[in-house]
């Protein structure tokens, strides 16, 4: 019962889903459910554009199948890894860094999160920050495929949080 209630608690937490759990829900350790969230959401995402594919398969029709696709995704996550990014970027930008956190919390987006939300959105590729000389530098860079043999020496002592 307990792992229903932390992957409940991860639902909640990873997506916009109206669930309404019974009782308090405790968040801790609920990080080891994301890979399965993230192939359910995946999943779920897959599964109307190939339906949509399948539908209508005309060329003309890619435009709003991607539209539709893309909301769908928004939809579920409420956006939170897009809301993460443009932090991310918003954050970085300030030259001042014991005003960083401050700012990744405000709630507004400024203008190097709108840039970041813009290139994640607009391009097939990851987004890479990095400050040269005091500046923020913003970079499309190309996804770099990874074999699960590659992914898991990534995981060491050090890095892993208690989720595991």
């Amino acid at each position: 019962m307990q792992h229903w209630r932390k992957f409940q608690a991860a639902l909640i937490f990873y997506t916009c889903l109206p669930l309404r759990p019974q009782g308090i829900l405790d968040f801790r350790g609920i990080a080891i459910y994301a890979p399965l969230i993230g192939i359910l959401i995946g999943s779920a995402i897959a599964s109307l554009d190939i339906g949509l594919g399948l539908l209508k398969p005309l060329p003309e029709f890619i435009y709003l199948r991607s539209l539709l696709t893309i909301l769908l995704g928004l939809l579920i996550t409420g956006g939170l890894h897009l809301d993460g990014a443009m932090d991310t970027a918003d954050g970085l930008a300030v030259t001042d860094p014991s005003r960083r956190l401050e700012v990744m919390a405000d709630s507004n987006t400024g203008a190097f999160g709108a840039i970041a939300n813009a290139i994640s959105m607009t391009s097939n590729s990851e987004i890479t920050f990095e400050i040269i000389n005091g500046t923020l530098i913003l970079k499309a860079q190309e996804k770099t495929e990874y074999t699960l043999d590659e992914l898991l020496t990534g995981i060491t002592p050090e890095n892993c949080h208690g989720e595991l």
